[in-house]
């Protein structure tokens, strides 16, 4: 299922990676998020008694942990062009704040819609909008849950050229996402299932290092 995820994921991004100026590896840091959620849970028999179905609030918060990554691919790292797209693909597992340390499993595509609104041989500063796909996992003794996730965000990057093959890229975001999906964990003599609505809001900042195709600072190209 992951391997299938992952080339999904990879299909989607192939026109910009084929377009792409430069390749980037980063590291994602989500600061603190916050999430507030319900969830509906269907009846079930245990011990030949019948349950009915419940419905219930909760909220809780994420942190990153150590080892997240991501690869980027970017149409414009250094032009000097107004417009850019990066799409990138992101491996995080991000934890609960409060509890034994088992974590998430995160596939995620972010869209990156960046304008430059100061363009240097050196440095290129752009703002935009950011979209973030993601495919959601968590799996603990007998309990287990998949979901998908939309996010929106505004972005703010810095990438600080060295010549024409290498960069240093950056960038901060406020994400608002709306996740959906089942779940599901065994008790004595049943299982118990159901659904879930989840909304994360929150920053993250990444930070990683770019090899550009002999991408050159060009006026031209306004």
């Amino acid at each position: 299922m992951k391997k299938k995820i992952v080339a999904s994921l990879i299909a989607i991004a192939a026109p910009a990676i084929i377009q792409a100026s430069g390749l980037s590896i980063y590291v994602p840091y989500t600061f603190e998020h916050s999430v507030d959620g319900s969830n509906n849970q269907d009846s079930y028999y245990s011990g030949g008694t019948l349950y009915p179905a419940d419905d219930y609030d909760y909220d809780y918060k994420l942190k990153s942990k150590v080892g997240d990554i991501g690869l980027a691919f970017s149409t414009n790292i250094g032009k000097d062009k107004l417009f850019g797209y990066t799409v990138a693909l992101e491996l995080k597992t991000p934890e609960p704040t409060e509890g034994d340390g088992t974590s998430f499993t995160r596939y995620d595509m972010l869209h990156s819609f960046e304008f430059g609104v100061l363009r240097t041989e050196t440095v290129r500063l752009w703002v935009g909008p950011r979209i973030n796909l993601a495919s959601i996992s968590y799996e603990k003794d007998d309990y287990n849950r998949n979901g998908v996730e939309f996010g929106a965000a505004a972005a703010l990057g810095v990438n600080v050229n060295f010549g024409e093959y290498f960069a240093i890229t950056s960038s901060l975001d406020y994400k608002m996402g709306w996740q959906a999906g089942t779940y599901e964990f065994k008790i004595p003599g049943s299982v118990v299932s159901g659904t879930y609505n989840e909304t994360h809001t929150g920053a993250t900042l990444r930070v990683g290092v770019t090899y550009k195709f002999g991408e050159e600072f060009d006026s031209s190209y306004q």
